[in-house]
């Protein structure tokens, strides 16, 4: 059934869009692209947007978008999609698009709400193929093997237009089990039915078996160019947490190297897009709104930032940038985010002591901190927000203490500052739980156990809320130690998430029960020699 609370919510929401398409089906592969969130979350997104303009450019394919519903669905209701409010179950491929691990759930949510049975092997070739893209499926598909049918792997420019035409020249000529064994024998597809894991006696990974003709490596794809594709806002609306900007991607990876970090590994090389290329998407977006976000994991790393930010602003724009790093800021790009009405700076120094910034790969002293305070406070910028880290491999009390030392000092410094311009901003402290994640330098260190993360913040709140126009944020232990399990597990966990499913959600009451140590792939230091799950992907090619 198909409520009309449903038809209504979706109807309102188109309204307030730009840019979407509605086509007519007749003829055409049909495509649901599912964001595993709801819509104020998924349309943040730029890869969920750019694979949904990627899809309807093609004259051959129909794709329309799907939420987690932000209505509550009866057992009797079905979820349906944005564009035409049509039951997902009657598209030919369900595509999801998955960016962070906590997600996980609400990719089972939808199949069930859609009247998909959830483990690939059930289904049946009446059932759409159940296809999942997206970063998670780039670095560790093990634990959501039992539920796609194919994992598309690397980037999306690149994968999902090969996807497309093989389907397209499979369609109606041949069994679906047919289609995944030759996506099988491609370069950048996972299909997991052909896989098979050996463990030893101590639940440890011995061997992944390849079937048959069919890939034993798999290599992550990677545009070559970015110039020669567009990832930018393509729908426009106000529901989305950048609902006032129009977002460009000017950058794909990281130069740098940190420990804790896969961006480097994951999008290597770095890569950009050269002020040429960016240019008429910054035209374009000035359409629909004054200010453009520039997403990169570092925008002061392009050679042409502060061209960049020139020609916003000769274009009659605003310029909003992300976290910054420290060392690479200038007075000129500083003048360039006053001039925007930048109202916060956002520095990541992950550590409190130099000691631990040095060995994170975050070469950032003291010094260049407070200097950059200094010059952000005087350029006019009265608010700053710091990230930081607990539970880092080698962290130690004093490494803790130094978070709030550090703190001190910066609020020391804004103070001086701030007293020529009769101005006092805010400090915003956010802190988060080290999970170590796959590719990363660190992928085979343990997490702090929840109980000594819990410790450590609460003390840290407690000596920051002290200190005068400093607000703490922080993430939930608990939620990092699940983040953990699903980072760096392998398919057992995929039973794992199953069972928790159907607890409705109960993580605490499926570890009391399920016979596998949730521990043992959070809390748990891999050795240089063992077998890890994403061990089968290979660098980007």
């Amino acid at each position: 059934m198909i409520s009309r609370r449903q038809i209504e919510w979706a109807k309102n929401v188109l309204a307030e869009e730009q840019n979407n398409v509605i086509k007519d089906p007749g003829g055409r592969l049909s495509v649901a692209l599912a964001y595993p969130n709801r819509y104020y979350i998924g349309m943040s997104n730029l890869g969920f947007q750019t694979i949904y303009t990627l899809l309807n450019d093609r004259e051959d394919t129909l794709c329309e978008r799907v939420f987690l519903p932000d209505i509550p669905l009866s057992a009797q209701e079905t979820l349906v999609s944005l564009e035409r409010q049509r039951p997902i179950c009657e598209f030919e491929i369900l595509a999801f698009s998955v960016s962070y691990e906590n997600d996980y759930l609400n990719i089972l949510k939808i199949l069930d709400l859609a009247g998909i049975s959830l483990r690939a092997e059930d289904r049946t070739d009446n059932d759409p193929l159940v296809i999942i893209g997206g970063v998670c499926a780039s670095f560790n598909c093990e634990p959501l093997a039992h539920f796609a049918d194919c994992f598309l792997v690397g980037e999306g420019e690149v994968t999902v237009p090969e996807f497309i035409n093989q389907y397209l020249a499979w369609q109606g000529k041949g069994s679906r089990e047919e289609l995944l064994l030759n996506l099988a024998g491609r370069s950048h597809f996972y299909v997991p039915r052909f896989y098979h894991m050996e463990y030893y006696s101590n639940g440890t990974l011995a061997r992944i078996i390849p079937d048959k003709n069919v890939s034993s490596h798999i290599s992550r794809a990677r545009v070559s160019n970015l110039n020669a594709y567009e990832t930018t806002t393509r729908v426009v609306t106000s529901n989305t947490e950048f609902g006032n900007m129009f977002l460009i991607e000017i950058g794909r990876g990281c130069p740098r190297r940190c420990r804790f970090c896969l961006m480097t590994e994951l999008y290597k090389p770095f890569r950009i897009r050269s002020l040429e290329a960016i240019l008429p998407a910054i035209r374009r977006g000035l359409l629909y709104k004054d200010t453009i976000g520039l997403i990169s994991a570092s925008p002061t790393d392009h050679p042409q930032i502060l061209q960049i930010c020139s020609t916003i602003l000769a274009e009659g724009g605003k310029i909003s940038v992300s976290s910054l790093r420290a060392e690479s800021i200038t007075e000129e790009f500083l003048s360039y985010l006053t001039v925007s009405g930048h109202k916060t700076i956002t520095l990541a120094p992950e550590a409190g002591s130099e000691r631990l910034r040095k060995y994170l790969g975050k070469n950032m002293t003291d010094e260049v901190i407070f200097d950059k305070v200094q010059q952000i406070i005087a350029g006019g910028i009265h608010n700053l927000k710091f990230y930081f880290m607990i539970g880092l491999p080698s962290e130690t009390d004093a490494d803790i203490g130094a978070i709030e030392s550090l703190v001190k000092r910066i609020k020391h410094v804004m103070l001086q500052t701030a007293r020529r311009k009769a101005f006092l901003g805010k400090i915003t402290v956010s802190i988060n739980c080290f999970v170590p994640k796959p590719l990363s330098l660190f992928e085979r260190c343990p997490m702090d156990q929840v109980s000594v993360l819990q410790a450590k913040l609460k003390f840290l709140i407690r000596r920051l809320k002290s200190i005068a126009n400093v607000q703490v944020i922080h993430d939930v232990p608990k939620w990092a130690f699940i983040q953990g399990i699903l980072a760096r597990g392998d398919r057992k966990v995929g039973e794992l998430l199953h069972q928790v499913y159907k607890a409705g959600g109960n993580w605490k009451s499926v570890f009391r029960t399920i016979n596998l140590n949730p521990e043992f792939y959070a809390l748990r230091s891999r050795d240089e020699t063992e077998l890890l799950p994403w061990d089968l992907f290979l660098s980007n090619g």
